[in-house]
Formats: structure tokens, sequence, C-alpha cells
């Protein structure tokens, strides 16, 4: 009997074994390590300091949370070995994000609280099969380190100046705001260590910009108001990782400097004259409206400083039109009215920055007075003209020698021109004759070069001419310049002499 009991326990002994070698490991079993609840209603309540435990299978889960404070800061750190797949999920009122990483054995992140609640860290494996996987988790929680609310319901209402913060997470943002009126202009500079990649978003009622840059420690924008409000400044960062970035913020407010309207409705109406102003920032635009009637013409005229890419936009019933050009200081443009209304002119600039740009706008009746310039420019011709002219001598009975010097004398011309070139040469012909003792002649031709006038022997004649130039100066050197002239002149009369020679004695 005894042994019949002994055999019974004894099966049953190796039935259990076999039965617990069939079955996979970890499947249907609890372990006795896993001391970490496996649901986040269950999640055992730690502080700051370093967690440890283990994943033991596919559907092993680990859950534990921290109580924590709006305003804090918990940086949570994983630590396993290399290869394992062990994920570390987290989250918060607000928030969530993880430590991972298979191919790494350690992985940091960090969170800003923006509410009182509590941070859940979950420990799960997508590796883990036979052998369980160790995790070490350690929480790192900074009391109260944001300053700045990261809602834009909860901003902090701020006055001009300087305010300092940091942005402690890639969740962390800091919001707060100015209050603003309608004229008012806002700049903003932020100040950042150089790579850090903070932006600074600004937005008011109408308008929105930024200040940023992460190749740069300072930027600078401005705002200008259209309407009573806040400015929010909402600062955040796409760079930080576990150590914290600090932000500068300089908020310049100056009151009731738009003195124009910035929007077309709210439009002021004007007369013809002079009207002038200036664009304060990128986002500002000055409205003015003139009454018209049809038929109307208005000419208007921009001014400005060169360089400013000041734009003033003209628009009317039925039309369109623009005075602009950033490389010239003045613009003008007539439009004719097709129909009553009103012609708007709004002043707006594609280049201003930081400092305004100041315009005036003139308003006329009427197409604008034209003046023309014209240039003189002064081209100097000189042209010289050689003619041949026949001289033929009559006959004439005489008893007095006559000896005939011709000189031909060609000025030089000097035009002046504006558009047109004329070439003006003045001839003149000086003719001196001498009478000559002879007792018959015969007609002769005589040519000579230079152009001479035509003249019949007289008893004794002389004639003398002075040439004057442009510069009112008497020339006397034409003979003595010449003494060609006066040889060929000779000839001639000898000529003329023998001819009436021969004439007397037939």
């Amino acid at each position: 009997m005894e042994s019949e009991r002994k055999r019974t326990v004894l099966t049953l002994a190796v039935v259990g074994i076999v039965l617990v070698g069939t079955m996979p490991f970890g499947v249907g079993i609890a372990t006795a390590d896993d001391e970490w609840p496996d649901n986040e209603e269950d999640a055992t309540e730690v502080g700051p300091g370093t967690h440890e435990g283990s994943i033991d299978s596919p559907d092993d889960t680990d859950y534990m949370r921290m109580p924590v404070e709006k305003g804090d800061t918990v940086t949570v750190t994983l630590e396993k070995a290399q290869g394992d797949d062990i994920i570390g999920g987290m989250y918060w009122p607000g928030g969530a994000t993880s430590v991972e990483g298979e191919d790494k054995s350690e992985d940091t992140a960090k969170a800003t609280i923006g509410e009182d609640g509590y941070l859940y860290v979950e420990l799960e494996s997508d590796t883990v099969e036979n052998e369980p996987e160790d995790w070490s988790i350690t929480l790192d929680r900074t009391e109260d380190a944001d300053k700045w609310p990261d809602k834009e319901e909860d901003a902090t209402e701020v006055g001009t100046g300087t305010h300092e913060g940091a942005i402690s997470s890639w969740d962390d943002t800091d919001y707060m705001k100015l209050p603003v009126e309608k004229g008012d202009t806002v700049t903003t500079t932020l100040e950042k260590a150089q790579g850090d990649d903070i932006i600074g978003g600004m937005y008011w009622p109408g308008g929105a910009t930024s200040v940023e840059g992460e190749d740069k420690s300072e930027d600078t924008a401005k705002a200008t108001i259209e309407e009573d409000g806040y400015l929010y400044v909402e600062l955040e960062s796409d760079s930080v990782k576990t150590e914290s970035e600090g932000w500068s913020i300089s908020l310049d407010r100056t009151e009731d400097v738009d003195k124009w309207p910035g929007r077309e409705e709210d439009a002021t109406e004007v007369g013809m004259g002079t009207h002038e102003g200036a664009i304060s920032s990128w986002d500002d635009a000055d409205y003015m409206k003139l009454p018209v009637e049809k038929g109307d013409t208005v000419t208007a005229t921009l001014e400005k400083a060169q360089g400013d890419d000041i734009i003033g936009s003209l628009y009317w019933p039925g039309g369109a039109s623009s005075v602009e050009g950033e490389d010239k200081t003045e613009d003008t443009e007539s439009v004719t009215i097709d129909e009553e209304g009103f012609l708007y002119v709004k002043v707006e600039s594609d280049s201003v920055e930081t400092d305004s740009e100041d315009w005036s706008v003139s308003l006329t009746e009427g197409e604008p007075t034209t003046t023309e310039t014209t240039t003189t420019e002064a081209i100097t011709t000189e042209t010289t003209t050689t003619k041949e002219t026949t001289t033929e001598a009559t006959t004439t009975e005489t008893t007095t020698t006559e000896e005939t010097t011709t000189e031909a004398t060609t000025t030089e011309a000097t035009t002046t021109e504006a558009t047109t070139t004329e070439t003006t040469t003045t001839e003149t012909t000086t003719t001196e004759a001498t009478t000559i003792e002879t007792e018959t002649s015969e007609p002769e031709t005589a040519t000579s070069e230079p152009e001479t006038a035509t003249s019949k022997p007289e008893t004794e004649t002389t004639t003398e001419t002075t040439v004057v130039d442009e510069t009112g100066e008497t020339d006397d050197s034409n003979e003595a310049a010449q003494p060609g002239f006066t040889a060929t002149a000779t000839l001639v009369a000898v000529i003329l002499a023998l001819a009436l020679a021969r004439r007397a004695e037939t």
C-alpha cells in the first residue's frame, strides 16, 4: 500500500515536469522577478532617483509614475544592453515623448510640465524572447524651473523692457503678452547663444512675424499695430535637448506713431495738395482717399529717399496704377476718372526694416507741366571749297596799264547744333585791279583755281575786301598767305595787255 502511494506521487511529479517543460517560457506564468505592475492604473509611484527592472516576455510591460507640478522639468535616462530594443514611453498632462534605441545602451529625454499631475513611464521590449532584458530608469526632477507659462491663455502680461528665460526641453514653450493700442509701433529684439535654434513668434490683431536665426545671436523685428489688443511673444526651440537654452527678449513700444490708417475701410479722406507720412515697418500700410468725379484728371506725385522701395498704389472705380521706383526720388502718374467715387492711395514699402521710411504724396488737378531739357553739343567743322572760274576780258582802248590781282579766301566755319549739324561755308573774293598801258588787245580766257568774280578792266579800279572771322577780328593774312595767287593774277594781267595790243594793231 505504501509502495503504491509512492508510485502515484512519482507519476504525478513526472507528468507535472513534462507539462511544464512543454509550455512556452513566460506564457501564463508570472515570474517572481517582475516587481513592476503591467497596467497604468496600478503603476508604482516613485520619486526622483534610479529604478531598475527587466522585461521578461513579449507581453510584459512595467509601469511607474512620479508626481509633478506645473513648472517642473523632468529628465529621464534609460540604460540597457545594446541590442535590446527596450522602449521607455513617457507621458504627462499635455505632453509625451520616449527614450529608446536598439543600437545604443543609453538614451535621455527631458520634459517640461505644464500642469500638476503625474509623469508616467511605461517600459516594454520588441526583442525579448527567452531571456529577460534588464533596464534602469533615472528620474531627475527640478521643481519650478520653468517661470513662463506654456499656453497662450496663461501668457504673462509684461511691459516694455527686457525679459529673460530659458527653453528647458523640446516641448517647452514660453508665452508673454504686451498691451498695445492702434497706431503703436513695437520693436522686438531676441538675444540668445549662437547655434541655439530659438524662435520668437510675434502676433497681434491683424499681423504676425518672428525673430529667429540659428546662425546668429541677435535678431530684431518691428510691428505696426492697427487695433487695440495684445502683442504676444511665443518662444520655443528646435535644437534644445537635455540642456536648457537661455533667451532674452526686449520690447520697445512707441505710442501713436502711425498717423495714417492701415486699412482701406478706414482710409483718411483728403483734398488736393501735399500729404506726408512714414512707413514704420514691413506690415505698415498708409491709406488715403480723394473724392473724384467722372472726367476728372488727377496727377499724383510720390517723393521719397532714393533707395527706399516705397510704392504708392493708385486705384479708383475702373482703373489702377502706381507711383514707385527704388532707384529714384520722385515719380509722377496722371489718371483720368471714368466714374464718380474715390481715388485711393495706398503707400507701403518693400525695403523698410527697423528704421522708418518717409514719404510725400502730392495730388493735383489736370496733367503735369512738362519741362523739356535741351542739350547743346558743339561740333567744329572745317570746310575748304575750291572752284574754277573763267574770267573774260572785253575790248577796251586805254592808255592805262592794268594789273589785276585776284585772291580767294575760304573761311573756317564753326557750327553749334542741338540735334542737326549744319555746315556753312563763307566764300570771300578779293580783287585788285591796276591799269597798265597797252595799244591793242585780243580777248583771251584765263582760268584761276581759286574762286574769282568776273571783272572788266577799267581805267583804274582798286577793290579791297576785308574778311572778318567768327571771333570778330580782322583777317589781314590772306594776301601774304597766298603768293601763288599774286603770280597767277599778274600773268592774267599780262595776257590781257597783250590781247589789247594785238587788237589795237588791227
